[in-house]
């Protein structure tokens, strides 16, 4: 009797405890699908915005192309700028060194 009545009682706490166990993991569950559902929306929105400046990027590109068909002499005239620039600077450069 007392054998039978430990089985019981060791059968019950296992039950107990699994009942437990299954609430504990139907929790993680909800909480892991919460965090999915975020994810998505996350990943959704971050599209969106990737989408939108990956547009913007390519109307800026066609408008600099744009301006450089219309003013093919431009650029040209950009990379002389430059370029004396660049030379105004080593000049600039070579006279400090001179006259130390």
């Amino acid at each position: 009797n007392s054998f039978l009545t430990k089985i019981i009682k060791t059968h019950k706490k296992a039950m107990e405890t699994s009942e437990d166990e299954r609430r504990r993991l139907k929790e993680l569950l909800f909480k892991a699908e919460d965090r999915c559902e975020e994810l998505l929306e996350m990943n959704e929105h971050l599209e969106r915005e990737f989408e939108k400046k990956e547009k913007q990027f390519r109307l800026k590109m066609e408008e600099e192309k744009t301006k450089g068909k219309q003013f093919p002499e431009r650029e040209k005239m950009e990379i002389r700028e430059r370029k004396l620039e660049s030379e105004l600077a080593a000049v600039k450069t070579m006279n400090e060194s001179l006259e130390r």
